[in-house]
């Protein structure tokens, strides 16, 4: 079902802790409702799509990963991102300064070339799954503001009045006018 026109995944690292960014924004349902339907996702589908690959294509997509890290950085950018991003890592994430890895790529190939599906469906399963002892769930719904119908301009003689909306002519002086919650 079209739930969002912005839908997608990533991955994070802050303070050493590796996160699995889901991004849903949608005009449809609102941000429980979003949230109940990614449960479900991750529940009833996620897990289920890592166990559906045969062997082949599972090796295929390790294959494709580490051809990837092997990959030459192709522009000084792209190499200063990489290196700065390292340097970020041990920065902020870490408490002894030698954790430096500029070859965490290729440390990371090795790593891959020995992980099985099995390996990779049960650290899915304690990291994804309700009640999995790997997971952590932050949760941030960022809502659109709406108008009451209560809310109604200053102004009432404005010949622009803008009915639910309060016009602002001087920010600095509304600010003054509100109240402390």
């Amino acid at each position: 079902q079209q739930l969002g026109y912005i839908v997608g995944s990533g991955t994070s690292f802050v303070k050493a802790i590796p996160s699995l960014v889901l991004t849903v924004q949608s005009a449809v349902v609102d941000g429980d409702e979003l949230c109940q339907r990614i449960e479900s996702w991750i529940k009833d589908k996620a897990i289920q799509e890592i166990e559906k690959l045969d062997d082949k294509d599972f090796k295929d997509t390790k294959d494709a990963i580490i051809r990837q890290n092997n990959q030459p950085d192709r522009t000084l950018y792209g190499q200063v991102n990489r290196f700065y991003g390292e340097i970020y890592r041990g920065y902020f994430e870490s408490s002894d300064s030698n954790d430096l890895n500029f070859d965490r790529r290729l440390e990371e190939n090795k790593f891959l070339n020995g992980v099985t599906k099995q390996q990779l469906i049960d650290f899915a399963r304690k990291l994804l799954l309700p009640g999995g002892e790997l997971r952590r769930l932050m949760v941030s719904q960022v809502n659109a503001q709406t108008i009451s119908p209560d809310r109604l301009s200053i102004n009432e003689n404005n010949s622009n009045n803008y009915g639910k909306y309060i016009e602002i002519d001087d920010p600095k002086e509304f600010k003054k006018s509100l109240e402390f919650l």
